[in-house]
């Protein structure tokens, strides 16, 4: 339980912190699809690295999906994928979330 919140509190704070360029709207949308995909790329890495069964994520430039993919499995003994649309018990996971999100808009 510890590492999925660590991971998730990390994937947060990624996408809280974002890049000077990644608001540059002068950038081609190719560089922010390989962005992305680069993004997605860690992200596994990650998840692989903390031995994190499956995950979900979405990456969103403002109102716009840019990313929606599910990683590992749901379920490992069936080998069910994630999805976007996998639902995941997050218990109290969303409070130190939240507060993250809430620090970085501080910080802002």
């Amino acid at each position: 339980m510890r590492s999925i919140l660590m991971a998730l509190v990390l994937l947060v704070w990624l996408l809280a912190r974002g890049s000077p360029a990644s608001h540059d709207t002068s950038v081609p949308v190719a560089a922010h699809d390989a962005r992305t995909r680069d993004f997605a790329v860690r992200v596994d890495s990650l998840r692989q690295a903390a031995r994190i069964p499956g995950l979900a994520m979405i990456v969103l430039r403002d109102t716009t999906v840019l990313v929606a993919r599910g990683f590992g499995f749901a379920d490992v003994e069936r080998r069910v994928p994630v999805t976007p649309d996998t639902p995941f018990n997050i218990a109290s996971v969303s409070k130190p979330i939240s507060a993250v999100v809430a620090l970085r808009l501080v910080e802002q």
